[in-house]
């Protein structure tokens, strides 16, 4: 199957292009050069921790939310709903369970 067909509009071929590209250039690099340089990626492309809320505590963490990597959204999802009470996870599993 070719690129054109899989992917139907110039966006998405010019994406899967790219991430060819940067799949081999990663193949080719010494295995330490590669990993140096894509954990300097990934701390770059990460938003990093929260920052103090401008308005509410809610209006900055949906703020970090909408820009952090879903591996920061899982890990601090963890980490907080760990350190929660008991009453306040049974409060948060009940709204989650109930947005599906």
């Amino acid at each position: 199957m070719q690129i054109e067909q899989a992917f139907k509009t110039e966006y998405c071929r010019l994406r899967a292009k790219n991430a060819t590209a940067l799949c081999h250039a990663i193949a080719e690099c010494d295995p330490q050069d590669a990993c140096e340089i894509m954990v300097a990626a990934f701390e770059d492309l990460s938003i990093g921790m929260p920052i103090a809320p401008l308005f509410s505590v809610m209006d900055g963490a949906g703020f970090w939310a909408d820009l952090a990597t879903q591996d920061e959204l899982k890990a601090y999802t963890l980490a907080c709903f760990t350190l929660m009470t008991p009453r306040n996870k049974a409060a948060f599993l009940g709204y989650v369970g109930g947005l599906q």
